[in-house]
């Protein structure tokens, strides 16, 4: 199977037009690479308010011709508590989604971190910006696998990095208390292992990341594509090995 990923396209950012711009772009892309599915990690549009963002992103993936999954990041939905218009136009999650021979986990890791968890400056913040996977979406998704074959889809980066950009400054993930990893990675990767899981496709961090290999699994993130040094992803799921970096 032949997997497309890409990710954060911040639809409706700042009323610019290039990020649909892009997005249109990588569609044309991809669908020259005739994949099997095209999978998007999360941050579909950039204000979770933004009817019009949703459903031009809808239309854009039903125009394509292309199977596609898609689950929420944390500008997809306002705050935790919240229902979410992403529900209506794209599905709810955490599901299993098998196609052909592979399970696809598509987690919902906004929701999972309750607005009474996050930090004092996080709550105050225009976005809540990090996140959690708790043990009911696992033994949710422990009760639907069937598939030989597995691959997970999170929103949120599963591997901590030395620091991120904050108001325009470099500075350390975990001092900064945004934009870090997902909470409790270290058991996330845990399950993925002992699940069978070969391949972990992500977001959340918007700079590009060569591949990380983690216990016999491939970690790949989506990098924004939205930015000019965007680029979505080819992947053979066998392996699983990367056929491509799209760019443009």
């Amino acid at each position: 199977m032949k997997i497309a990923h890409i990710s954060d396209l911040h639809i409706g950012k700042d009323s610019d037009p290039r990020p649909l711009d892009r997005f249109d772009a990588f569609l044309g892309l991809i669908v020259q690479q005739a994949p099997d599915v095209l999978v998007v990690s999360g941050d579909l549009v950039h204000v979770p308010e933004d009817t019009d963002a949703f459903q031009t992103v809808r239309e854009r993936l039903d125009l394509s011709g292309l199977r596609w999954l898609a689950i929420c990041g944390n500008h997809d939905i306002h705050r935790p508590e919240n229902a979410s218009q992403f529900d209506d136009f794209f599905g709810t999650t955490p599901r299993v989604e098998r196609i052909d021979d592979v399970d696809f986990l598509l987690f919902d890791s906004f929701r999972d971190l309750p607005t009474s968890d996050r930090s004092k400056e996080e709550q105050s913040a225009n976005h809540m910006a990090n996140g959690r996977v708790s043990q009911s979406q696992y033994q949710l998704m422990e009760r639907q696998l069937s598939a030989p074959t597995r691959v997970a889809v999170v929103h949120h980066h599963v591997v901590p990095e030395a620091g991120a950009w904050v108001a325009g400054e470099w500075v350390d993930e975990e001092a900064s208390g945004v934009m870090m990893a997902l909470w409790e990675h270290k058991s996330f990767l845990s399950w993925c292992s002992a699940n069978d899981v070969s391949l972990i496709l992500h977001g959340h961090k918007h700079a590009p990341a060569d591949p990380i290999e983690h216990d016999g699994m491939l970690i790949l993130r989506g990098s924004a594509a939205y930015k000019e040094e965007g680029m979505a992803r080819i992947i053979d799921v066998r392996g699983p090995t990367v056929l491509e970096v799209l760019t443009f």
